[in-house]
């Protein structure tokens, strides 16, 4: 009876460990913005969350050029939130994707939390992908 519980055990411990909803993000973004000039950043890396910053420059990503990506995105991942020059997409509760085309430098999310834009990067288009191991905050209770 020891040698089944024990063997149980090492299942669960198993399933749980293979278990991992994030998406290959480099692999994505190679496939969401092909043919513009991005610059990938890997952010913060804690295995529960792991974010990630894409760049393109305004002047090789133009508005109307934007709306054709966001088709190609919304065939994979849910708009759930847009306001101001921000759009926030869900691939699944875990994975979240804000894409902002700053014109200035104060923005706030519809938690209120603020959103801070460097003078730097206003000539840029700013998309911020993170994976939370419990569900972003944006992505938890959404339906898919």
């Amino acid at each position: 009876m020891t040698l089944i519980l024990f063997l149980q055990a090492c299942n669960g411990i198993h399933k749980d460990s293979s278990e991992n909803n994030e998406i290959e993000v480099e692999k994505e973004v190679s496939y969401l913005f092909e043919g513009h000039n991005y610059d990938l950043k890997v952010g913060m890396q804690r295995g529960f969350a792991n974010y990630y910053n894409v760049f393109i420059p305004k002047s090789d990503l133009s508005l109307s050029d934007f709306e054709m990506i966001k088709s190609k995105i919304e065939k994979k991942w849910k708009l759930v939130y847009t306001s101001e020059d921000q759009y926030v997409f869900c691939y699944n509760k875990y994975n979240q994707m804000t894409i902002i085309y700053p014109r200035r430098m104060e923005y706030y999310d519809k938690f209120g939390q603020k959103l801070y834009i460097k003078s730097s990067s206003l000539d840029k288009w700013g998309i911020s992908i993170k994976y939370i191991k419990e569900g972003t905050s944006y992505c938890k209770d959404a339906k898919f």
